[in-house]
């Protein structure tokens, strides 16, 4: 009897230990997606005021670049290897006849449907150069930026590839 007492008390014990150690909340137990930091697709955030860039291209809005930019390179050399880019940078989500269909787009959960982008809409086609080359540079909430990873003349031949994506308007 004296033993079953004894045991007994030994997984109760246990067993608050257990359940204490499991409410507590130590510092090092958070979870690192619990911060206040910024989504990666927010985009980048205004200069403070006063600041001088140093390096590099201002960020600018699709709406400015619409009416400001204009590519500045030979058509047909710039489809070419605009083609080439667009495969590799731009296909896995907007497909390769620019119609939002894919592969990684299929995989969206919830699936994001026109907003993957169809390049081929009138809606986006009426848009200028500029802005094309402004979403490609700085990228949307559902679309990473590629500044870093394409040269402006790389960013304009996708532009450029773009444009003969409305020809595929079925």
């Amino acid at each position: 009897m004296a033993r079953g007492s004894i045991l007994s008390r030994l997984v109760a014990f246990a067993a608050v230990t257990v359940l204490a150690q499991t409410a507590c909340d130590w510092p090092w137990q958070h979870d690192m997606a619990d911060q206040p930091s910024r989504p990666a697709s927010a985009g980048p955030r205004s200069p403070a005021a006063g600041a001088v860039a140093t390096g590099g291209s201002l960020p600018i809005r699709p709406e400015v670049a619409e009416r400001q930019l204009r590519a500045d390179i030979a058509a047909r050399s710039a489809v070419e290897a605009g083609s080439k880019l667009y495969a590799a940078y731009c296909a896995p989500c907007h497909g390769p006849h620019g119609r939002g269909d894919g592969p990684v787009a299929r995989e969206f959960a919830p699936p994001m449907g026109d907003l993957t982008g169809d390049l081929t809409a009138p809606d986006v086609q009426r848009h200028a150069d500029g802005w094309f080359y402004a979403v490609i540079t700085n990228g949307t909430e559902h679309m990473p930026r590629s500044a870093h990873e394409l040269d402006p003349s790389e960013r304009w031949q996708i532009v450029r590839f773009v444009r003969t994506l409305g020809t595929y308007r079925q």
